[in-house]
């Protein structure tokens, strides 16, 4: 299970930002860039520390979520001297607490609450995803580590991919290829559930960390967090880094013509066109091993849309050392079978894993294995030759990555 590191608890040490929302959704942004600022120019006052004891802002009501969750380095999450939650809205139905993840995503180093602090506790860009979700992104300073907002159905997911890995253990990271995250900053409504009422506060404390058991009850409806993940950095040795980023997720066709919504689009037709004979990957067996492995555990919890995104970084070096500076990328040399030059460096990463926006409506009307199933098949087929956990294994032509290597 998740390490749950603290829960919210009542204190005269207060932290939080003052603003109170009433009507647009335009000042969400707004209420988190003001709420880290205030806490960054209080932070090393304690006397000032009380005029920042009232409550976070509440969100517009037709957007289903009454306590945001500020974002990482706020000082609610707790600090160095004392990691204890500080929620001023405790006794009006707000749980917030943070979840360390990185066990389960087999973690080599794992990241401390303090260099996450660190890392965002200065200055950092506020910004929109230039994905499909258009979620809210923050980058810590030292470019180490981003931080995603999920609201409601993907924070339920995060929790069932998440006590997926756990149950079905790797002995290293390159065994699977998503994308790992390092803690989840989580803030729940506990008002419309009957836990607290009826079940009382410990019950609440369990549904907080399994958002997706059955005695949760659709508390994720009322749950918001940021995600901290690393940076995906790759370094081709001698300085060089990334030149290109590709997003793929195979050939799909969208089921029912939902093509319309922008539902499975990416650069798939953009990559084959510069890599018309795939790419070689050097340790091709294991790269398809955990690709596979991977979709199977997405499939089981019946994720669809994910993307392989992958990172290319030139290199002179006939000896090519290929690293990724802030880790969980699957690292290795590979080459362009239409290319006479040299080696390079390829990372890979399964990213975006959360489920599509339209997810909940295809499971609510029973036609969800219509997506799950073929684009599983599909991304497995376009990827590493593989038309399914049981269908043939031999490798397809057209296939994006292969077994070459100079």
């Amino acid at each position: 299970q998740a390490t749950f590191l603290q829960h919210a608890s009542t204190s005269d040490y207060g932290c939080c930002y003052v603003l109170e929302e009433t009507t647009a959704m335009l000042f969400v942004t707004a209420a988190l860039v003001i709420c880290f600022s205030h806490v960054t120019a209080f932070r090393s006052e304690a006397e000032d520390l009380d005029a920042l004891k009232r409550p976070l802002a509440k969100t517009i009501a037709d957007s289903g979520i009454t306590f945001h969750a500020p974002p990482p380095a706020n000082l609610c999450w707790g600090s160095p001297e004392n990691w204890s939650v500080q929620d001023p809205d405790e006794s009006g139905g707000s749980m917030m607490g943070v979840l360390d993840f990185q066990a389960c995503f087999n973690v080599a180093d794992p990241i401390s609450r303090e260099e996450i602090l660190e890392a965002f506790g200065m200055t950092v860009e506020l910004h929109r995803s230039a994905g499909k979700s258009g979620a809210e992104m923050l980058e810590s300073h030292n470019h180490r580590f981003v931080a995603k907002k999920i609201v409601k159905l993907e924070v339920k997911y995060m929790h069932k991919v998440f006590h997926s890995l756990c149950q079905n253990p790797v002995n290293n990271s390159n065994e699977r290829l998503l994308a790992p995250i390092y803690y989840l900053f989580q803030r729940c409504d506990m008002r419309p559930t009957a836990m607290q009422q009826n079940q009382g506060k410990q019950h609440g404390w369990s549904s907080f960390q399994r958002l997706d058991s059955p005695e949760a009850k659709g508390l994720w409806r009322y749950c918001e967090a940021w995600m901290v993940m690393p940076k995906f950095a790759l370094d081709g040795g001698g300085g060089d880094s990334a030149t290109e980023t590709w997003d793929l997720k195979g050939r799909q066709v969208a089921p029912y013509g939902l093509s319309a919504f922008n539902i499975l689009q990416s650069q798939d037709q953009a990559f084959l066109e510069k890599y018309p004979g795939g790419i070689g990957i050097c340790s091709y067996d294991e790269f398809k091993k955990a690709v596979v492995s991977t979709v199977d555990i997405l499939q089981a919890v019946d994720v669809y849309d994910y993307s392989l995104l992958v990172l290319i970084a030139p290199t002179g070096s006939e000896h090519t050392h290929c690293s990724s500076s802030n880790g969980g990328l699957y690292v290795d040399v590979a080459n362009n079978p239409g290319d006479t030059h040299a080696n390079f460096c390829i990372g890979v990463v399964i990213i975006d894993y959360l489920g599509h926006t339209i997810l909940g409506a295809t499971r609510k009307l029973g036609v969800n294995d219509a997506f799950v199933i073929p684009y599983a098949e599909a991304f497995l087929r376009d990827t590493v030759g593989t038309c399914g956990k049981d269908g043939p294994g031999a490798e397809a032509p057209g296939t994006y990555f292969h077994k070459r290597c100079r």
